[in-house]
């Protein structure tokens, strides 16, 4: 039997969240997006503060959009003494942080190394068509993300043709190395400890370690800095980060230095909603001489 139901939610606005550059593969039709929750095809849709699912159960969709994450108190703390913050939260309220599954949200953002949303979304939709399960929800079809099996026995051509490039090769050895992975055990490392382990492997470095930590592994303190997101940090806190860092260079451990001394286990939060303050007023876009 398909489970279906509805959640009252509060301080939660499910597009933002799902546009918010932090999963793919959830597609849009009408009022319902269609996408995957532990490995079974899923539509949600949110009619005020109800949030509408069909093809899983309560407890399954409250953990996957965070539902049970105190946000209001995370919003406050982040905007207290932000100005700035302050209007990304204003605009970007509702936005959650998905507790995604580790392995799908691994090689995704392996994937998105050097590329951008669209291209990204164009791979993983044709490793899921070559290598998924198809499954059906209310009528429309849902390509499963492929399992460590499928991907670690793919071959390097095929995998090619997916549009993956150089990370053909670390996709593969993901999925041959996936069994040796301990999720629950990273799950309960420190941040630190969990990145780490992480960028042990091929294909993992510290950009994709921490997107890993911060939408999987629930370490909310962890702030993944991407192109964009350094030019939005540089244009609203540049003279900050160099007034602490006065003799180096704008560096990743510098940003992610300010970042924790500035909303410290909260940091994770204040990278999304700068992340969507920047796109939206492209304060990330490269200047045109």
């Amino acid at each position: 039997m398909i489970g279906r139901g509805r959640i009252k939610t509060a301080d939660f606005d499910l597009q933002t969240t799902l546009a918010s550059g932090q999963v793919f593969g959830w597609k849009r039709e009408g009022d319902w997006y269609y996408g995957e929750i532990a490995s079974n095809p899923v539509r949600v849709s949110q009619s005020g503060t109800t949030l509408i699912y069909e093809g899983s159960n309560k407890k399954a969709i409250i953990d996957y959009f965070a539902l049970d994450e105190n946000v209001r108190g995370i919003y406050t703390r982040i905007s207290r003494k932000d100005p700035i913050l302050r209007k990304a939260v204003k605009e970007f309220h509702g936005l959650r942080l998905l507790r995604q599954d580790p392995w799908m949200c691994t090689v995704s953002f392996v994937c998105s190394a050097f590329s951008n949303i669209p291209r990204i979304e164009k791979k993983l939709q044709k490793l899921r068509a070559r290598y998924g399960k198809r499954a059906e929800i209310a009528g429309h079809i849902v390509n499963l993300f492929p399992t460590p099996k499928a991907l670690g026995s793919a071959s390097m051509r095929d995998l090619r043709a997916c549009g993956l490039g150089f990370r053909d090769k670390y996709v593969k050895g993901l999925g041959k190395r996936m069994k040796q992975f301990d999720v629950a055990a990273l799950k309960r490392e420190r941040y630190k400890d969990a990145k780490a382990s992480l960028m042990e492997s091929a294909g993992i470095g510290e950009k994709v370690a921490d997107c890993i930590c911060l939408f999987s592994l629930e370490n909310l303190e962890s702030f993944p800095i991407d192109v964009w997101i350094a030019r939005v940090i540089a244009k609203l806190y540049g003279k900050e980060i160099r007034a602490m860092f006065p003799k180096t260079k704008f560096s990743y451990k510098d940003v992610q230095a300010f970042a924790g001394a500035r909303w410290g286990d909260d940091a994770g939060y204040a990278q999304a909603c700068l992340y969507m303050y920047g796109r939206k007023h492209r304060l990330g876009a490269e200047r045109k001489e």
